[in-house]
C-alpha cells in the first residue's frame, strides 16, 4: 500500500471533490419560436410574411372627378307637375318653382362625399341627406340617399357619361317600384344642373330640375 504523505491527501481529496461534482450545465432556451420585443427586425419580417393582407387605398381619381360639388350650394327649383306631389300639410297652392340648400362635405377619411338637404318645394318643408363614393369592384360611383318626405333609402348607381353624371336605380318610397335617373350636367366650380327623372310609359318624364350656385346655406329669403 502506497502512503501518501498529509498534504498529498489533502490535495487528492481535493481533486476527487472536484470531479465528483456535477458541472453546472450551461442554460439552454427551450424550443421554438424566439421571444421577441415589439418593434425588433424579427417582429416586421414576420408582418412581411402576413398572407391575404387586407389592402387600405387612399382616395381614388375617380372620386376626385366630384371634388367640385364640395361647399355650400343654393338651387333653385322647377317641378315638372308639382300638384302631383302636394302633401296634405302643404299650406297653399304649389306651384312649379322651389328651392333647396345643400352642404356638401368629404366624408369619413376623405373616401366619399356627405350631403345634407334643406328646402322646401310642392310637398312643403323636405329635408334630406345622403353620401356618394366610388366602388372599386364595380367599377360605378354609388349614391345613398334618404328624406323627411319618403320612407326608406334610394340608392343609385352610375358613371360619367362625357361630361355628365348619369346615376339610376329603382324607387320604391311610394310603395310602388319605378326607374328613376338622375343626371348632373355642367359640373364645375361655380355650380352645375341636376335633373331628377322617372320612368313613365317606357320613357323618361322630369320630374324636377335644380340649378345649383354657390351660396351659404340657410332658408330662401
Amino acid at each position: 500500500m502506497i502512503s501518501v504523505p498529509a498534504p498529498g491527501r489533502a490535495a487528492v481529496a481535493a481533486l476527487m471533490l472536484a470531479l465528483l461534482s456535477p458541472l453546472a450545465a450551461p442554460a439552454q432556451e427551450k424550443p421554438g419560436k424566439p421571444v421577441e420585443k415589439p418593434g425588433t427586425p424579427l417582429e416586421k419580417e414576420d408582418e412581411e410574411r402576413i398572407e391575404n393582407r387586407v389592402p387600405f387605398p387612399g382616395p381614388s381619381k375617380e372620386l376626385a372627378r366630384l371634388q367640385p360639388l364640395v361647399g355650400a350650394w343654393r338651387g333653385e327649383e322647377t317641378w315638372r307637375e308639382p300638384r302631383r306631389y302636394k302633401r296634405g300639410e302643404y299650406e297653399g297652392f304649389p306651384g312649379a318653382e322651389g328651392y333647396l340648400t345643400r352642404t356638401v362635405e368629404p366624408g369619413p377619411g376623405e373616401l366619399s362625399l356627405v350631403f345634407r338637404d334643406d328646402g322646401r318645394g310642392p310637398m312643403g318643408g323636405v329635408q334630406g341627406s345622403g353620401a356618394i363614393g366610388w366602388d372599386p369592384v364595380t367599377r360605378f360611383y354609388l349614391l345613398d340617399s334618404v328624406s323627411s318626405v319618403f320612407p326608406g333609402i334610394l340608392r343609385l348607381t352610375g358613371r360619367f357619361e362625357g361630361a355628365d353624371l348619369v346615376l339610376s336605380g329603382d324607387d320604391t318610397s311610394t310603395g310602388e317600384k319605378r326607374a328613376v335617373r338622375l343626371v348632373l350636367k355642367d359640373l364645375g366650380a361655380d355650380g352645375w344642373t341636376e335633373a331628377l327623372s322617372r320612368r313613365e310609359s317606357g320613357r323618361w318624364e322630369e320630374v324636377v330640375r335644380r340649378t345649383f350656385r354657390k351660396a351659404p346655406p340657410g332658408p330662401r329669403p
